[in-house]
């Protein structure tokens, strides 16, 4: 759609130009058409009004001889007498005849002989043979009243002259003769009557002073002018001019400014394009081609600026020297970028081979041992972290964990680390307690500590004869123990931080750890994690993540504080480790197979001995019916089948929970059959996992760590479901 408006620059200065010289004649036409109007309607109303009062003038001085003795009078005055004596005794008929508009040929014959009879006695031939005198002479008269009226017609370009007397008695005006041909449609026969023209009788008849008016009547303008014998009005002298002719000139006026405007445009727009292509159009198109071609060499590696050869001393020219310039400018950024890009390739790949190091030196992302167990998480927020964790099983048969975080970041912070997790591992190897593994481990870390950097700690030593945790806080994040379905942070209570002054002392703290609690360590890159509104996740937060998680705990919390950020970006490593306290074994399937199966739900039913039988037996379905599904349809197309079975067991509530590194899916989100039809037409699939929400109190599925994982949570007790 975008190409249909994409115009080339002679394209827009044609189209511009164009547009203005539109607009230019339009405007031109608009107001030469409303100066024209007015100027030509002005001068047709002059021209009635002027006619009608030359006419007016003639008529009032026609004399006529109305006897032997020489005797004269006027003849409007005498023509007035006789029609009005007409009109008296006829009026009735008059007017009805006079209203009677005719249609065809018939009717204005019929109205011809109507007034040709009433006024026989006037306009009758015969040679003047048994007339009076007087009426005689009015005969000779009357054509030579027609023939001037005819004259001041033609001369003035009207479309008629009329004579008429106004009758007050009646309201009427009555036409006494009519420059217009008897048969034309707009002829008045003498003695026809009809009502004046609007305010006819307000400018004549009240006021009495106006000599002339002209008035708009229809497509006409008509000007009216009193005929005056002695100061008496008289009659009154009518000249129509057709508004056609009017509207005819404008027309004709029009049409050649439009002519002359559209000839004038067209030379504008061909000398405009002509010298616009010339100083314009030719020297962008020569700088479009410099622009392609260096384009094009850079494409291809050659680093070479292109002239326009453009020498005008105008903007375009100053445009084609700053376009060379920027050539050159570009051509000695692209060097330096290669530059550093090699540069930061190198350093990339030194720093992925230092994340490499730093997370294989971390140990198995779960530790089993006895009634422990020990998961954790990691997610630098560069290539190199400041994070670590570290956990084993002393000589003495004491699980040691700790987590730690690192002031700064990236490379020193990863370094410092290293250094601080040796020194803290070597510590705890040698059997030494919580308390003394810190205070050695911030001699060791202050000194040579030229950067002063310093190291929060969480160093932890459980006891599985006792069930008594020891631990040492230096500064770090406060642990959430989760017992009972509440989350509660212990060790409020911090020692100062690790590396910054030598010989502090770390007072050591303790908590017993009872079946089914769960105590998670964190780095501040949680709790305080900010999203697009910079606010921080929070320790409420945690806590609500803790007390009802969707699945697994550590999954579950990074996935809140992920969606949490949104598309803020991460800026601190986040470390996680979960320790539990529960009855369970985990067991890891590379590849997984058929026969595993039984040995699974063996497991299961040793770990659940002494519950519910009936919910173990559901429970062994569920776990069949999965880890057919995982077996016969996860693995397609991977090279390296892997199967993780992780079972917990605590206040009679069994947790399992199935890693598989197979395709991506959800089984969840399979709709589940509708088992009243019938078998032949119900469609394949789905009848495991409804067995699977059936028998199982909790279901949840999340991709972890580009894994699948699906945990199944059953109470195994008679209790009611969870």
């Amino acid at each position: 759609m975008k190409k249909l408006f994409r115009f080339t620059i002679s394209k827009k200065i044609f189209l511009l130009t164009a547009s203005l010289s539109i607009a230019l004649i339009v405007i031109s036409v608009v107001v030469a058409s409303a100066v024209f109007n007015v100027r030509t309607k002005s001068e047709a109303r002059k021209l009635c009004g002027d006619s009608a009062a030359s006419l007016s003038e003639y008529i009032s001085e026609y004399e006529m001889v109305v006897d032997s003795a020489g005797g004269r009078e006027y003849f409007v005055k005498y023509y007035k007498a006789r029609i009005d004596d007409i009109y008296k005794e006829n009026r009735s008929d008059i007017e009805r005849m006079s209203e009677k508009t005719p249609e065809t040929d018939t009717e204005l014959i019929e109205k011809k002989v109507f007034f040709d009879e009433i006024t026989y006695g006037l306009f009758s031939s015969g040679g003047g043979f048994g007339l009076s005198y007087d009426l005689l002479n009015f005969k000779v008269t009357y054509p030579e009243i027609i023939e001037e009226m005819e004259r001041i017609s033609y001369l003035d370009g009207l479309q008629s002259c009329k004579l008429f007397y106004y009758d007050s008695e009646s309201n009427k005006i009555v036409y006494l003769c009519d420059s217009l041909p008897a048969n034309a449609f707009d002829y008045n026969f003498p003695c026809s009557a009809e009502m004046p023209p609007e305010d006819f009788y307000e400018d004549f008849i009240l006021k009495g002073s106006r000599t002339e008016a002209v008035y708009n009547v229809e497509r006409y303008y008509a000007g009216y002018s009193p005929v005056v014998i002695g100061g008496e009005t008289v009659a009154y002298a009518a000249c129509i001019y057709s508004a056609d002719r009017v509207y005819d000139a404008e027309r004709s006026f029009l049409w050649t400014l439009i002519g002359i405007m559209l000839f004038v445009t067209v030379a504008i727009v061909v000398i405009y394009m002509v010298l616009a292509n010339r100083w314009l159009v030719k020297n962008v198109k020569k700088l479009s081609a410099s622009a392609r071609t260096f384009t094009s060499r850079m494409e291809k590696g050659e680093l070479k600026p292109i002239d326009a050869e453009i020498r005008t001393h105008d903007e375009i020219g100053n445009l084609s020297d700053d376009f060379f310039a920027l050539q050159n400018k570009v051509i000695a950024y692209s060097d330096d970028i290669a530059r550093k890009s090699a540069a930061e390739e190198r350093m990339n790949a030194e720093l992925g081979v230092a994340s490499k190091i730093q997370m294989q030196s971390l140990p198995d992302k779960t530790l089993i041992a006895g009634d422990i167990r020990i998961a954790s998480f990691i997610k630098p927020a560069k290539e190199v972290g400041g994070d670590l964790f570290d956990y084993f099983v002393t000589d003495e048969g004491k699980v040691f964990f700790t987590i730690a975080d690192v002031s700064g970041k990236s490379v020193p912070a990863a370094l410092f680390m290293m250094r601080g997790k040796e020194i803290i591992r070597s510590c705890a190897r040698a059997g030494m307690s919580a308390g003394s593994i810190a205070e050695t481990a911030n001699k060791e870390l202050c000194k040579n500590n030229r950067e002063g950097l310093f190291i929060t700690a969480f160093i932890g030593i459980y006891d599985p004869s006792t069930g008594v945790l020891t631990f040492v806080r230096a500064g770090h994040e406060p642990p959430f123990l989760l017992r009972d379905g509440k989350a509660e942070k212990i060790g409020e209570e911090s020692n100062f931080v690790l590396g910054t002054f030598n010989n502090m002392s770390f007072a050591e703290d303790s908590v017993e750890i009872k079946e089914g609690d769960r105590l998670l360590l964190y780095t501040d890159g949680l709790n305080e994690g900010i999203n697009e509104a910079n606010e921080e996740f929070g320790y409420d937060r945690i806590r609500e993540v803790l007390e009802d998680p969707e699945g697994d705990i550590l999954a579950s919390m990074y996935s809140k504080a992920l969606g949490f950020a949104g598309n803020a970006e991460q800026f601190d490593d986040i470390t996680m480790l979960l320790i539990e306290c529960v009855r369970g074994f985990a067991v890891t399937l590379a590849p997984p197979a058929f026969a595993d199966i039984p040995k699974v739900t063996d497991r299961v039913r040793e770990l659940a001995a002494g519950l519910d039988p009936d919910k173990i037996s559901e429970l062994g379905v569920v776990i069949d019916e999965l880890m057919n599904n995982f077996i016969s349809y996860a693995f397609e197309g991977v090279r390296k089948p892997r199967l993780d079975v992780d079972a917990k067991l605590f206040d009679g509530v069994m947790e399992l929970t199935f890693t598989d590194n197979g395709n991506l899916f959800d089984p969840l989100k399979v709709e589940a059959p509708d088992v009243e039809t019938n078998l032949s037409e119900r469609p394949e699939g789905g009848l495991g996992i409804m067995l699977t929400r059936t028998f199982s109190d909790k279901l949840s599925y999340c991709v972890f760590e580009g894994k699948n994982r699906l945990t199944v949570v059953k109470r195994l007790t008679a209790d009611e479901k969870l």
